[in-house]
C-alpha cells in the first residue's frame, strides 16, 4: 500500500488515511512490524503536510482504537514511532497557524508520553538542542 501512496493529491491521500484506518482494524502488532518504520514515516510526512486536512487526519488516527493498540501499545512499534514523529509533532504545535492542529499536535504528544515517559524525554531533549 504505501507503494501506491498518492503524494501529489490531498484529497487522495485524504481517501488513503481513511482507507488505512480501516485496515489497522484487521491487524495485530506484529502484523505491522515488517513495514513500520516506512508507514511510520510516511504518517510523520502527513504530519508535516502543507495540507491542514492531511495533517489533521493524521493525528485523527491516534484517536483510533485500533491505531492505539498498534502503535501506542505495543512498545516494539512505539519505539520506532516515536523518534519519526516526534519532531513533526512539535513542529506542527509550534509552528501551525491552524489552532485546531496545535491542539491535537500537543494532545497527541501527550498520549505519547503516557506510553513511554523515558523515550520522550529523550526526544524532548534532543528537539531542544537542535533547535538552539
Amino acid at each position: 500500500m504505501l507503494r501506491y501512496w498518492p503524494t501529489g493529491n490531498s484529497g487522495k491521500e485524504l481517501l488513503f488515511l481513511n482507507e488505512l484506518e480501516d485496515l489497522f482494524d484487521a491487524l495485530q502488532p506484529g502484523d505491522v512490524r515488517s513495514y513500520c518504520e516506512p508507514l511510520c514515516r510516511r504518517l510523520a510526512r502527513c504530519i508535516g503536510s502543507p495540507c491542514a486536512q492531511v495533517a489533521e487526519r493524521t493525528l485523527y488516527l491516534w484517536n483510533s482504537r485500533a491505531f492505539d493498540s498498534l502503535f501506542v501499545k505495543d512498545s516494539q512499534n512505539l519505539s520506532v514511532l516515536a523518534p519519526l514523529v516526534y519532531k513533526p509533532l512539535r513542529q506542527c504545535g509550534d509552528t501551525s497557524f491552524n489552532a485546531s492542529l496545535k491542539q491535537m499536535s500537543l494532545h497527541v504528544i501527550g498520549i505519547l508520553v503516557d506510553a513511554n515517559m523515558p523515550i520522550f524525554e529523550r526526544l524532548a531533549d534532543e528537539y531542544s538542542a537542535s533547535c538552539e
